[in-house]
């Protein structure tokens, strides 16, 4: 792969998690069931990642969207930490053209490796 693939794993209401960018084009938004067509990621950490977004599209409120989230913060990190693993697992799995990046819910980012 010539160009530097940037992988970002997100939690985001109605959307899927991953957003991938090629060669610095912005950033497309992938559902785990499509984002094999273009990453090279396993069923088992896909399956995981879909797991983990999961539980956060349950605690989306469409009746009233601002009583949405995890309220606890304990839960928040919880689901941060989670999420920073899922990424790092993500670096292990890709090769190293792959930039991988994990937004938290916070919206700060970090770079994987």
């Amino acid at each position: 792969m010539s160009e530097k693939t940037v992988v970002r794993l997100e939690a985001e209401w109605d959307v899927g998690p991953f957003w991938v960018s090629v060669g610095g084009s912005v950033s497309d938004n992938y559902l785990p069931d499509e984002v094999t067509e273009v990453v090279p990621l396993s069923g088992e950490l896909v399956a995981a990642v879909a797991e983990w977004d999961g539980r956060y599209q349950a605690a989306f409120n469409r009746d009233v969207p601002q009583d949405s989230g995890m309220k606890d913060p304990a839960d928040r990190t919880r689901f941060d930490a989670e999420g920073l693993e899922l990424a790092r697992r993500m670096r292990r799995e890709l090769p190293p053209e792959f930039t991988v990046r994990y937004t938290a819910l916070d919206g700060r980012t970090s770079g994987i490796g």
